[in-house]
């Protein structure tokens, strides 16, 4: 394993992490209602329930992904992850809109060290909200 992506935690991106374990559900492949090429390579299927989802109903893990996998059974925290791991989760395989479109929005919380004061409701739109402040924030000093 190599050198971590990020020297420190982020407590709202762990939060939203753990947002989304909280609407996941292991299903058995036989249960999936699509499609699946390949089926020995396939780890694990997560069924995605509640908002957002960006109109996909799994997340199905193969044997090249398996660094999802710990991260979305909490046996690695993101913090711990090095830049390569970062790069699998954010291209994941198969092409997965939740999985890209969320954790891309951890992966920012961290660049830009995304915290709040706030009381919140959701870790994962309190990072939506702090994201788009500080990018209209940036927008106005370069316009």
């Amino acid at each position: 394993m190599g050198k971590q992506k990020f020297n420190k935690p982020n407590r709202l991106a762990e939060e939203a992490l753990e947002e989304l374990r909280q609407r996941i559900v292991e299903i058995p492949l036989t249960d999936a209602e699509i499609e699946i090429e390949n089926r020995e390579n396939i780890i694990k299927i997560f069924q995605i329930n509640g908002e957002p989802n960006w109109n996909e109903k799994y997340i199905i893990i193969n044997k090249k992904k398996e660094i999802l996998l710990k991260v979305l059974t909490g046996e690695r925290k993101l913090v711990s992850l090095t830049k390569n791991e970062w790069n699998e989760i954010l291209n994941p395989s198969p092409s997965n809109s939740l999985i890209f479109k969320y954790f891309k929005k951890l992966h920012n919380a961290f660049k830009t060290n995304a915290k709040s004061n706030e009381d919140y409701e959701s870790a994962y739109f309190e990072i939506n909200r702090i994201l788009k402040e500080k990018w209209k924030s940036n927008s106005k000093n370069f316009g």
